[in-house]
C-alpha cells in the first residue's frame, strides 16, 4: 500500500490479476476480479459505498465507452483510486485542479468522500477538504 492504484482487496499495486472487470447485468455490477483475495460480488448500480464497503469499484464515465455495446465489460477503478484516475487520465476534470473542467454530477457523487467516512479511515480532520470548496467542480 502507498503506491499508485492499490488493489482493493489485497493492498498491491500494479499487479494484472487485481484488475477489476465490471459486467452490467440489468440494474447490478458483477464483479470479478483473479486477486487470490477477491470476492466476487454484485452491487447495485447506485451504490455509493458504506461503512462496510466504502471503497466498491466504480466506472469513470470520461474514459471511452466498451468496443462491445451489447456485451460490456467495463475497467472497474476502486472509490479511493479515482482522484488518482483522474489526475493521470483526465486531468481537466480532477476536482483539484482549481481551474479545471467540472466533474459530472453522476460520477461526483460516486467519487466523494464524506467527512464522517474519512475521519472514519484515520484521516486528521485539517486535511479533509470540506464539501463545498469542492461543489463548483460538477455539473
Amino acid at each position: 500500500v502507498g503506491e499508485p492504484y492499490p488493489c482493493g482487496f489485497c493492498g498491491h499495486s500494479g499487479r494484472a490479476e487485481c484488475a477489476v472487470p465490471m459486467k452490467p447485468k440489468g440494474e447490478i455490477f458483477e464483479i470479478k476480479s483473479n486477486c487470490k483475495y477477491s470476492l466476487t460480488f454484485q452491487y447495485k448500480k447506485s451504490n455509493e459505498g458504506s461503512g462496510t464497503t466504502p471503497s466498491l469499484p466504480i466506472i469513470c464515465s470520461l474514459c471511452p465507452k466498451p468496443d462491445v455495446p451489447r456485451y460490456p465489460t467495463y475497467p472497474g477503478i476502486w472509490r479511493y483510486n479515482m482522484p488518482q484516475h483522474l489526475r493521470d487520465f483526465h486531468p481537466k476534470a480532477s476536482p483539484l485542479q482549481p481551474e479545471g473542467d467540472p466533474l459530472p454530477f453522476k460520477l461526483w457523487q460516486n467519487v466523494r468522500v464524506d467527512k464522517a467516512e474519512e475521519m472514519a479511515l484515520g484521516i486528521p480532520e485539517f486535511l479533509i477538504p470540506h464539501l463545498s470548496d469542492l461543489r463548483h467542480h460538477y455539473v
